[in-house]
């Protein structure tokens, strides 16, 4: 069973990292990127849950990557010109929806 879920986050990253290439002059690579993050953080703090007292470090590191891979999708999934403070937090917004 772990052989075939580490098999399934291989293919995603690798997804991802075609699509990350394929974008990479947008902002969209970005959001591939961020997506790698979040699979391979939430792979390191799943992971990891059992082994707190030892590998804390290594826990906090995937908590980290998982964090800002969900910053990265939330800042660059929207195509929002930013003119005023007003236009960040509308494009965080959008990115959280998913969508322009």
């Amino acid at each position: 069973m772990k052989l075939s879920i580490y098999v399934g986050i291989f293919h995603l990253i690798l997804a991802n990292g075609c699509q990350a290439l394929h974008c990479r002059t947008r902002a969209d690579a970005l959001v591939a990127l961020g997506w790698i993050a979040i699979i391979i953080g939430g792979s390191i703090v799943l992971s990891e849950r059992k082994n707190l007292e030892y590998g804390l470090n290594l826990f906090s590191s995937g908590l980290l990557i998982l964090v800002t891979g969900l910053l990265a999708i939330f800042v660059f999934s929207s195509n929002r010109a930013i003119e005023k403070p007003i236009d960040f937090v509308l494009r965080v917004l959008e990115g959280i929806k998913g969508g322009d």
